[in-house]
């Protein structure tokens, strides 16, 4: 661990973490596509990590800590990245629904809950809303 790291905002570790769960969601079926690779740095930035700080996570997404959010409307953003990124090869499989579901409890959501929120989500996304729509609608 760097001297940096070691300083690092309690809001940096978050998004590192976030950031990880993405990763690992592209990953979960082996083969990161072209539209996955985007949607990553996209996401990585938005979320302001520099490109130093993508490739250190994509490299090695296990050295980073999930911590979530504690506030709802950030509980429920990071539920739609994940969906999105779930969805972003067309293809969703077993073991990347296994870790929507790990990930959704993880943040903070009650185990009978996060399917039909995916579901939900999915349905959105598919349907072209935009995030701010869909996040709209899930926090009313």
């Amino acid at each position: 661990m760097s001297i940096a790291e070691l300083f690092e905002s309690g809001e940096k570790k978050s998004n590192k973490g976030h950031f990880r769960n993405l990763v690992m969601i592209a990953r979960a079926d082996g083969v990161v596509t072209e539209k996955e690779q985007k949607l990553l740095e996209k996401m990585g930035r938005k979320i302001g990590l520099n490109q130093a700080q993508i490739q250190e996570v994509k490299e090695d997404p296990s050295k980073y800590r999930i911590h979530p959010p504690v506030n709802k409307e950030d509980r429920y953003e990071r539920l739609i990245g994940l969906v999105e990124m779930l969805s972003a090869d067309d293809v969703v499989d077993e073991h990347e629904l296994e870790l929507m579901h790990r990930y959704g409890v993880g943040l903070g959501f009650d185990d009978d809950e996060v399917e039909p929120l995916v579901e939900k989500i999915l349905q959105q996304l598919v349907a072209g809303k935009i995030k701010y729509d869909i996040l709209e609608d899930l926090i009313g």
